[in-house]
């Protein structure tokens, strides 16, 4: 999906979500990309896509942690590639500004899934794992500093077959 936000073309940003999943993150970051020695005009677009890198099981205590999440045994360590594009004018120039951010995001999981331990599913791959922009904001700071608020939500389910 694209939209026209601040006059910045967006794209990246999923469509409504419907998750069916109990086991999912939420998240959001801030970028501050300081363009040495040019002058921006305006930001034209960005396009942001985040893709599952590594994934690993972490055993953790069974306990309740000080934000009041249950921690049932298990979680899953998901290591996220963002890729990151932002398109924008200087000096009647076309500029483009390319990241690759990495972050590591932990989901709670339970202790079994279909009387499966999640350690057997992790190795026979029935864990899947999807991301999705929810939304993303992009400004001119200071004529050289672009500023990028990205929401994203990560989703573990489990495959049946």
């Amino acid at each position: 999906m694209n939209s026209l936000d601040n006059g910045i073309e967006v794209f990246g940003v999923a469509d409504c979500i419907d998750i069916r999943s109990n086991y999912f993150k939420e998240f959001d970051f801030q970028v501050n990309k300081e363009l040495q020695g040019i002058i921006v005009e305006k930001i034209l677009s960005i396009n942001v896509n985040i893709n599952i890198g590594d994934f690993d099981i972490i055993k953790t205590p069974i306990m309740l942690s000080n934000e009041g999440v249950f921690f049932s045994g298990y979680k899953l360590k998901v290591e996220l590639i963002i890729d990151m594009k932002i398109k924008y004018m200087y000096e009647n120039t076309l500029g483009l500004s390319k990241d690759k951010i990495i972050k590591t995001i932990y989901i709670v999981l339970p202790l079994e899934y279909n009387n499966t331990n999640m350690i057997d599913l992790l190795r026979k791959r029935k864990i899947i794992i999807n991301s999705y922009v929810e939304d993303i904001y992009c400004e001119l700071r200071e004529k050289n500093i672009l500023y990028t608020n990205l929401s994203a939500i990560i989703i573990a389910d489990f495959n049946e077959s």
